[in-house]
């Protein structure tokens, strides 16, 4: 609509955005369009902020809400149906947003959830909201626009039924690791055939396929209880690989299967295109690795051909899996994969009627990355693992080479685009100059220029994501063992390998 590039956009209005709450002294503010100002600035910059810092401001957002009192339900505050429902809508979106933030970064940390009250949202629409109403609003059931948050807000009141029972101070460790301590997996299958169906009763059924929003709040809410699922059944409940029983591997296989439909669905719905956004920072990765793994180790699996399929639609629905080779889960996913075909290449005449194998262009691709970037020898690792002085001792004529010098060029360097406003001959294009300056000293979001009558402010309060936040891959995780034993090596990483991969691809 604005016939400019995504990224121009977020560093123009990020920029005017941060301003506004500055001045609006948004820290000390008891003013709830304040307040909704920042949430949404916080949820349109969940693909730009990283984790670490998007935990943090959210965690400054609850504690404005706080202040004003939107931890209690406003029933018990005796505010009128108006206000009450929008306190509602405020504090649910931030217990959410919070939740998810504190997975992403590992801390496990969410606050004492049994300090606050404050009801679901009421399934109605905008207009059946207004100031001044003096009865609460008829809840509606059929689709409406709150439909889809509706969704994941009961996800959330699950969660802090179950944690309350099982943990009531709310401090407890990463979800993943700690679902296995809330009852057997009957007691979960239970409890999740439960959620499922209160989904169904209240949501699901009222939703039209044809309209987007509520298409997506279908799909993603299969695909949150599949999710659960396979934490209840996760194969790192057992010590070994070779401990999982065959009927596990069948139900973990029917459940990976059916995340990666549902992933491969929302990106072919030509309607919910304009949500990707949102759906791809979701990406069941347990369900890919679990699946590519399966068919490493099984290449004449009954269901191989449909395995393949599904991973082949994987890739080609997010090219950067592919690209993206920089990125350590990415890479290491992307070898797992090759590994795999090459089970299947060398079983392929094994079965009945063999018929050419065609190799897919991303295994092709894979292929000669890795013939591209592979070391000419590996360094051996140095005693004390100081990963800065390993930066330092690399050869300078063959850095692209090294798969440190790769990622570390990745985490220090950030492209500087080419930032072209529409200007006019007559007189303006000081304006152009002065705002490029702007871009070229920092990176985007760029940080923020203020007067010095601004900065005199002493509510004045900001941050720049990628100048302040900016961290080196972990010095605990060798890349260069990561290619001699994941890359080309027999060694298979096992799932708290994964584990740690898919935290910092989290927090990145």
């Amino acid at each position: 609509m604005l016939g400019e590039s995504r990224s121009v956009l977020i560093s123009r209005y990020t920029t005017g955005t941060k301003r506004a709450l500055s001045r609006a002294k948004f820290l000390g503010t008891s003013d709830l369009m304040v307040l909704q100002a920042f949430i949404l600035h916080l949820l349109c910059m969940r693909d730009v902020y990283d984790s670490k810092t998007l935990w943090t401001l959210t965690g400054v957002g609850n504690r404005i809400a706080e202040g004003m009192g939107c931890h209690r339900d406003g029933t018990t505050l005796g505010l009128g149906p108006f206000e009450t429902e929008l306190r509602r809508r405020i504090w649910w979106q931030l217990i959410f947003l919070e939740f998810r933030t504190a997975e992403l970064t590992g801390s496990g940390q969410h606050g004492n959830i049994g300090n606050w009250d404050v009801r679901i949202p009421s399934n109605i629409n905008d207009a059946d909201m207004w100031p001044g109403m003096k009865e609460p609003p008829e809840i509606q059931e059929r689709g409406t626009e709150m439909i889809f948050c509706l969704t994941r807000y009961e996800l959330g009141h699950f969660w802090k039924q179950k944690l309350l029972t099982k943990e009531p101070t709310g401090d407890f460790g990463e979800l993943w690791k700690n679902f296995r301590r809330l009852g057997s997996i009957e007691e979960k299958e239970k409890g999740i055939e439960e959620l499922e169906q209160c989904l169904e009763h209240k949501y699901v059924r009222f939703c039209d396929p044809s309209v987007p929003v509520e298409f997506m709040a279908m799909i993603v809410t299969r695909a949150a209880t599949n999710g659960m699922r396979l934490m209840a059944h996760h194969p790192r409940r057992y010590a070994k690989d070779e401990d999982v029983p065959e009927s596990e591997r069948r139900v973990l296989w029917s459940i990976s299967t059916r995340l990666l439909e549902i992933d491969n669905l929302l990106h072919a719905s030509k309607p919910v295109n304009r949500f990707r956004w949102h759906t791809d920072s979701y990406f069941q990765w347990q369900a890919l690795i679990y699946i590519v793994t399966e068919l490493k180790r099984q290449p004449l699996h009954e269901q191989v051909d449909r395995g393949w399929t599904l991973v082949g639609e994987v890739f080609e629905n997010h090219p950067k899996f592919v690209t993206e080779v920089k990125q350590p889960v990415h890479f290491a996913v992307g070898s797992l994969c090759l590994k795999a075909w090459v089970a299947r290449e060398e079983t392929w005449s094994q079965r009945s009627f063999p018929m050419p194998l065609r190799t897919p262009d991303y295994i092709q691709q894979l292929r000669r990355d890795r013939e591209e970037r592979q070391p000419l020898s590996v360094p051996q690792s140095q005693p004390d693992r100081d990963y800065f002085g390993r930066l330092q001792n690399m050869p300078e004529s063959q850095p692209e080479l090294n798969i440190i010098s790769a990622t570390s060029q990745l985490m220090i360097d950030t492209s500087q685009p080419k930032v072209d406003l529409p200007v006019e001959a007559h007189g303006l294009q000081s304006q152009q100059e002065l705002y490029q300056q702007q871009t070229q000293q920092t990176e985007i979001p760029p940080q923020l220029h203020f007067s010095e009558q601004d900065l005199q402010q002493p509510q004045l309060f900001w941050w720049d994501p990628i100048r302040e936040n900016k961290q080196p891959p972990n010095p605990d995780f060798d890349f260069n063992s990561m290619w001699s034993e994941y890359a080309v090596g027999p060694t298979e990483m096992d799932w708290q390998s994964w584990d740690i991969l898919l935290k910092d691809a989290r927090a990145s």
